[in-house]
């Protein structure tokens, strides 16, 4: 019987081995990320464990229902089932592994259609043995698992034995005691990251009839100085506070971008209002927060706002605008965005400049040839007018390396820190700060987990500090200008430097000019629980909860009347992006 038993079951201990290896891994990533966070090396290693274990006991369940049956459909069925679920497995931790978060339908569904650019993403970590490995892995669990409930004969005393195997691992699971974190979403498996709360339930039209009934509070409005001056915005992929030993007291990756900001204008506090290099290009080129859409997926397209958009707004000023990068304008459906916010001119990874350059994520050439393209544009093609260009990087983005260099962020960064002081050189030897302004800034914090010493020294906040550095006569005085400003604070600052007359929404600061002015709250999308939005007013920080017409608060401010006018801001920003409520 104990042979019978054996054979029935001859491919399902490699599968299990498989499975223990990655889940092996995964702990490993957790605690070198979370686990040094805490102090407590090892301390989390017993939750994730156990929270994958029910996975474990999922697969071993399926494998004993298996040996009930013969038939080669139901078999397959369930090998399919098997397969496909190791494979979201796998791609889950690789996710963790390269970006600090987790694999999630909202994700798979906005970003599901991009994939020979987001294997661009993957490529440098298979430049490294451990690319390879984890990789195999993914491969190996599924294969293993998949022919584990093809291969062997029906056995009923086999399906008892894998029954009570099944039933002893969700027994132990359930018995380990889970640690309360802060960032739970690290120890759960990726089912239970998918089943929690996510931002898609739609608002009812009743609601958004009782917001038209509740009018936003009209925007402040007054003359700009109406100056023709050309502006570059120049946007660092994943350059955080964390980097700079100016912002943060932290790392020291970006020396030279110290050395520009201390001799001309910084601000310290400055605030992402995303996540992701979407986000904040929603919200630096549109002045909106990127709060999730509602439905699953998102779009990009959602936050076009054309009607009075700025960068028409700046046409009309007569400026010409255009944005560069050295990736793939197609990711995202980022050339049709910029084309429909208004901007004119857009070029990425295709130019022939690049031509012949290596490649790394998003098909982008470095940095540097990015910065000589723009130089060439300047001296070249420029037209003669006033001009407003954003310039996107590329190459610090996860995992942080070029095909067949080193996987080292503190590299990274301050080979782009190198060559944005070159770049801030060039223009200044071709007399751009005469009368133009560089705006450098991140797109959002970098993916990688939130370390101790960054939330003491920035909290509240920390998981959106990126720098803001402005370098030009137009800015507001040298040295740090205090204030939690933010990046949704762009447009209404350049406007009242551009425009003769200049508007700025309750939700909006401005950080150029004689008086800068920061807003009272400033609002980000937590990138770890996508249902839950922060909101961040001096040393304290409040919770907003995601759920149509139920959004509501978790930790309001004390303001009562401040507190409802922001739930039906956030309610009034969302609802409009919804088909077929758009004002």
């Amino acid at each position: 019987m104990t042979r019978k038993i054996l054979a029935a079951s001859a491919w399902m201990l490699p599968a299990l081995a498989a499975c223990v290896l990655l889940t092996g891994y995964r702990v490993h990533l957790v605690d070198e990320a979370y686990g040094r966070y805490t102090g407590c090396l090892g301390c989390l290693d017993a939750s994730v464990w156990a929270n994958d274990g029910y996975l474990a006991g999922a697969f071993v369940a399926i494998f004993a229902l298996s040996r009930l049956t013969a038939n080669r459909l139901a078999r397959a069925i369930l090998a399919g089932a098997v397969a496909g679920s190791a494979v979201a497995y796998g791609v889950d931790v690789l996710v963790f592994r390269m970006l600090a978060h987790r694999l999630v339908t909202t994700d798979v569904l906005h970003y599901g259609g991009e994939g020979l650019d987001l294997l661009t993403v993957v490529q440098p970590l298979l430049a490294h043995a451990e690319g390879w490995l984890l990789m195999g892995g993914i491969v190996a669990m599924s294969l293993l698992g998949a022919i584990a409930i093809l291969s062997g004969a029906a056995s009923r005393k086999a399906a008892g034995v894998w029954g009570g195997v099944c039933a002893g691992m969700i027994v132990a699971s359930s018995g380990v005691h889970r640690p309360t974190y802060v960032h739970p979403d690290a120890l759960r498996n990726v089912v239970q990251v998918n089943l929690e709360a996510e931002p898609s339930p739609p608002y009812s039209e009743d609601m958004w009839l009782a917001l038209q009934g509740r009018p936003e509070r009209p925007p402040a409005c007054g003359a700009g100085l109406d100056r023709d001056v050309p502006v570059i915005l120049l946007v660092v992929e994943s350059l955080s506070a964390y980097h700079s030993k100016l912002f943060s007291g932290l790392a020291d990756d970006t020396p030279n971008l110290d050395r520009i900001a201390r001799a001309n204008t910084y601000y310290p506090q400055f605030t992402a209002n995303g996540f992701s290099t979407e986000g904040g290009l929603i919200a630096l080129l549109t002045g909106h927060v990127p709060l999730p859409t509602v439905g699953r997926g998102g779009s990009v397209m959602s936050f076009t706002d054309v009607e009075g958009d700025f960068h028409r707004e700046l046409r009309r000023e007569g400026y010409y605008t255009a944005f560069f990068t050295s990736g793939d304008l197609s990711f995202g459906a980022r050339a049709e965005w910029l084309a429909a916010i208004g901007i004119e001119h857009a070029e990425g990874a295709s130019h022939p400049f690049y031509s012949g350059m290596p490649r790394g994520p998003f098909r982008a050439a470095p940095d540097a040839a990015l910065f000589d393209r723009f130089l060439q544009w300047y001296d070249r093609e420029r037209p003669a007018r006033p001009f407003m260009a954003t310039i996107l990087t590329v190459q610090t983005h996860p995992p942080y390396g070029m095909p067949g260099e080193a996987n080292d962020e503190d590299a990274r960064f301050r080979t782009v820190d190198a060559d944005v002081a070159r770049f801030v050189e060039g223009l200044g030897r071709r007399g751009f700060f005469r009368d133009g302004l560089l705006v450098v800034v991140g797109d959002h914090r970098a993916m990688t987990p939130l370390d101790q010493q960054e939330e003491v020294a920035m909290r509240p906040g920390a998981p959106w500090r990126v720098p803001l550095v402005v370098i030009g006569r137009a800015a507001a005085g040298h040295g740090a200008q205090p204030g939690r400003f933010q990046q949704v604070d762009l447009i209404p600052s350049l406007s009242a430097l551009i425009g003769d007359h200049a508007c700025r929404t309750a939700w909006q600061g401005s950080f150029l000019g004689a008086a800068p002015q920061p807003a009272r709250f400033a609002i980000a999308p937590d990138p770890q629980q996508r249902d839950r939005v922060s909101v961040l007013e001096g040393a304290s920080e409040y919770r907003v909860v995601l759920d149509g017409d139920r959004t509501r608060w978790l930790e309001p401010p004390d303001d009562a009347a401040a507190a409802a006018e922001l739930i039906d801001h956030v309610n009034r920003e969302r609802i409009s992006r919804m088909a077929g409520m758009r004002p």
